[in-house]
């Protein structure tokens, strides 16, 4: 639509990340995108694949690849994955100094997915960073896992048992500590986005019967 089309124009106008030694936060673009209203997922994408092409996947992919995975039809996420991690990679070949991280951004999605309570969303994305040769974090492995069997899934929970390839899986609760039950500070607007975002990612987390807490080291 016109709405979009003008963002796309606009944001195409930012300078690349190799040609400029400005190191942009993006706030205030994040904030009226992500936090002033129900974000438009088709502006969101838009936003995060043209600043991936420009060289700052890094800046964007924690609060877009969450917000696309969770409003987005599980097929319309996973083709935003595939598309954004295709042109962090292209990118990246051409300027080596600017590494991908698509085993951040998968590992994200499927612990977004997961907490969504679509477990098999999130199965179906494990299975295919697994045939792109894609690695993913313990951690989601051990968040997917523990749904599935909390789900009675086993047939899945054995094959993402299968996928990460060693005996000793266990679920996301049994690797914390009782220590780490610790009270969740509140949402605060003295707080950065990203730290805004990780609290509302743990609330949402213990919600999930038989996950305690989503890491937060890379939301």
């Amino acid at each position: 639509n016109d709405r979009t089309t003008a963002f796309t124009n606009w944001w195409s106008l930012l300078p690349a990340a190799h040609t400029t030694d400005a190191n942009p936060t993006f706030l205030v673009v994040r904030r009226e995108l992500f936090f002033r209203s129900t974000p438009d997922v088709d502006i969101v994408v838009r936003f995060a694949l043209l600043s991936a092409s420009l060289g700052y996947a890094r800046k964007v992919g924690p609060l877009a690849v969450g917000c696309i995975t969770r409003l987005a039809s599980p097929d319309k996420a996973l083709q935003f994955l595939e598309d954004f991690t295709e042109t962090e990679r292209t990118y990246a070949e051409t300027h080596p100094k600017f590494r991908q991280d698509s085993k951040r951004w998968w590992s994200l999605a499927i612990r977004t997915q997961c907490v969504a309570g679509r477990s098999v969303a999130a199965f179906e994305l494990l299975k295919r960073a697994s045939e792109r040769g894609i690695p993913i974090r313990t951690f989601a492995y051990r968040f997917l896992y523990g749904l599935l069997k909390n789900r009675g899934d086993d047939a899945r929970a054995a094959e993402v048992k299968a996928l990460y390839g060693a005996d000793d899986l266990t679920t996301a609760e049994t690797s914390l500590s009782a220590g780490d039950q610790k009270k969740l500070p509140p949402i605060s607007g003295q707080r950065p986005i990203e730290a805004n975002l990780s609290i509302a990612m743990q609330h949402l987390a213990r919600d999930v019967k038989g996950v305690d807490q989503a890491r937060a080291s890379d939301l």
